[in-house]
């Protein structure tokens, strides 16, 4: 009698090993194999919840998402996108378990889409995890991704905003934003992910470094080139002012597109800035045909500043 219940029990505990994916134990009997027509309808489920999701409806596309998984449990790409939805819908518990959902099944991806689905569902994952509160778990979703997709920034970038996250590890984050930069230096997110956190720490030589390596990546990118200039028109270090080199950038954003009504305003301010009241004068008429609301802006500043200058020319004088 023992010797069969240890037989049993083994069997039991190996079950239970096979399912047991991502912490989560899902014993292999609950997943049944869909018949072709329940196969058809949640296809049909698919698709009208992904209508929804394109028209701005989260719930209604959540719902369908789960009904399809419901159906066709094998198929990972229906309980993925219920994760997804959840995630979105701040669900971040029940986005967990469809994700692993999703991950019990990614053997049974429709062909050519694993490699895609597999990325999204650890992707996925681990920014639920983030988001619940569990940065180790997400530490460990985001390693999967590089460990899967070593020559995709995803993982990396994923890593960086959790060591960012409240500042669990600075260095770490920096680290990582820069590994995804060099899987692919194009990607918006991670130069305002990773300068932000260098505003954060008020390092101010970090941020150029960063918005400068985007403006060579994305030489056509009018935010990237203003967040530069920006940086250069805010950025005093003990007294010394960078309004030249904002001058050039907003000339080169000028020079990508001669009617940026941005580009003209922050030239403009960064005239002003060095008492170039003359150009300034000039990109406060082109500015006027291009956006009312900051040639009026601008031009505010600069009565501002000239009526600021007797004033202190009387100082100069009284002492």
């Amino acid at each position: 009698m023992y010797t069969r219940m240890s037989a049993i029990q083994k069997a039991v505990i190996c079950g239970l090993c096979v399912a047991f994916i991502g912490g989560a134990a899902v014993p292999s009997s609950t997943v049944f194999a869909a018949s072709n027509a329940d196969k058809a309808q949640a296809k049909e489920l698919y698709k009208n919840a992904f209508s929804s999701y394109k028209s701005g409806n989260f719930i209604a596309a959540a719902d369908g998402f789960i009904s399809a998984n419901k159906l066709d449990e094998e198929n990972p790409l229906f309980a993925l996108s219920a994760g997804d939805m959840l995630c979105r819908l701040k669900q971040y518990e029940s986005s967990i378990m469809y994700y692993k959902r999703a991950v019990n099944n990614l053997r049974h991806a429709p062909k050519g889409t694993k490699d895609r689905a597999t990325l999204q569902t650890y992707e996925g994952l681990s920014k639920a995890y983030l988001e619940s509160g569990d940065k180790q778990k997400a530490i460990e979703a985001a390693e999967e991704v590089t460990k899967r997709f070593g020559k995709k920034y995803n993982g990396y970038y994923m890593l960086g905003k959790i060591y960012a996250s409240d500042h669990l590890d600075d260095t770490k984050a920096i680290e990582n934003f820069n590994k995804a930069l060099d899987m692919d230096d194009t990607q918006l997110p991670v130069y305002a992910s990773l300068s932000d956190l260098y505003k954060q720490k008020n390092d101010m030589v970090g941020m150029e470094s960063t918005l400068k390596r985007g403006c060579l990546a994305r030489p056509l990118d009018e935010t990237m080139k203003v967040a530069l200039g920006r940086l250069y028109l805010e950025w005093n270090d003990n007294g010394k002012t960078h309004y030249d080199k904002a001058e050039q950038v907003f000339k080169d954003l000028i020079g990508l597109d001669e009617k940026s009504a941005w580009g003209h305003y922050y030239l403009g301010e960064s005239y002003l800035l060095q008492g170039k009241f003359d150009q300034a004068s000039n990109e406060l008429s082109l500015l006027s045909s291009l956006n009312g609301n900051l040639a009026n802006r601008l031009q505010k500043e600069m009565q501002e500043r000239a009526d600021a200058q007797p004033s202190e020319t009387t100082i100069t004088v009284n002492r």
